[in-house]
């Protein structure tokens, strides 16, 4: 089997599968040596597994899911495994399912005549445009779609601008977001200094960033909301189509996936599908 960088030769010993390192680029292992041990229990939704890390720790996992003959996902998409020999076809499923976990960019795929996908595996504001490019590129196949699903298992944040071109997609009634404070210290205001070097921040977020970065040094040891407290946010237009939107999740959502979490709720065409947020 081989993950990331990794081929191991699994092997059953007892009740435990062993996954023995075959190729290996990482000098602080060496051919033959454990990688993973899969406790294999009579109920096999039990099962649970032992990875050692790059540094030899272990980390206890709880999960595991078989994904067809070929593959196997240790975690909430920790570790994910492909069988190299003997392989198997996978059904065109699994197949799809594999390529959004492994996304690194966001993607659009059509689904079935009502249904396409968007996946967005991250809210970096490295990301905005990529996201824009995709969303712009596809607007007219997406507003002809009864259910387009939105897929950011994994996604951990970023910006919150990153998801602004989503919004009007949903958007169905006035959407309420309430400010972020932030705790005014030395250390928690160079953020904004960085973000005045940061190549993707426009002209009109440096500023913004400017302006904020001056506000929190004049409140140390305050918690400050250098934006509004509460704003609500209009479009002209409902659009007809989608009629239904579903947003996957996992237990790696965070920060501004969270909060596009918050702004779709709010629209009755979102339904969320998935594990509880980070």
């Amino acid at each position: 089997m081989a993950f990331s960088s990794y081929t191991v030769s699994l092997k059953k010993e007892g009740s435990e599968y062993k996954g023995y390192i075959t190729e290996c680029p990482n000098p602080a292992w060496k051919v033959g040596q454990v990688k993973f041990i899969i406790h294999e229990y009579q109920d096999k939704s039990a099962n649970k597994a032992t990875f050692f890390m790059g540094d030899h720790s272990e980390q206890e996992i709880d999960t595991i899911t078989f994904l067809g003959q070929n593959e196997v996902v240790l975690g909430n998409n920790f570790i994910v495994m492909s069988r190299k020999a003997p392989r198997k076809e996978s059904p065109a499923n699994i197949k799809r399912y594999l390529r959004m976990l492994d996304a690194s960019q966001p993607l659009f795929e059509r689904v079935s005549q009502d249904t396409v996908l968007v996946r967005i595996p991250s809210f970096d504001h490295a990301f905005k445009n990529d996201i824009d490019a995709v969303i712009t590129q596809n607007l007219e196949t997406i507003l002809k779609t009864e259910n387009p699903i939105i897929d950011i298992r994994g996604n951990d944040g970023g910006s919150d601008i990153s998801y602004a071109s989503l919004t009007p997609i949903m958007y169905i009634n006035p959407i309420r977001t309430v400010g972020m404070e932030y705790l005014s210290t030395e250390l928690n205001n160079s953020r904004m200094l960085g973000f005045l070097e940061h190549p993707h921040f426009s002209d009109e977020e440096k500023q913004w960033a400017r302006e904020g970065y001056e506000t929190l040094q004049q409140h140390i040891g305050d918690y400050i909301n250098i934006d509004e407290d509460v704003t609500v946010e209009t479009f002209d237009k409902v659009h007809p189509l989608p009629k239904r939107i579903g947003v996957l999740i996992d237990s790696s959502n965070g920060s501004s996936a969270e909060q596009f979490l918050l702004s779709a709720k709010q629209s009755q065409k979102v339904k969320l599908f998935g594990h509880t947020t980070a």
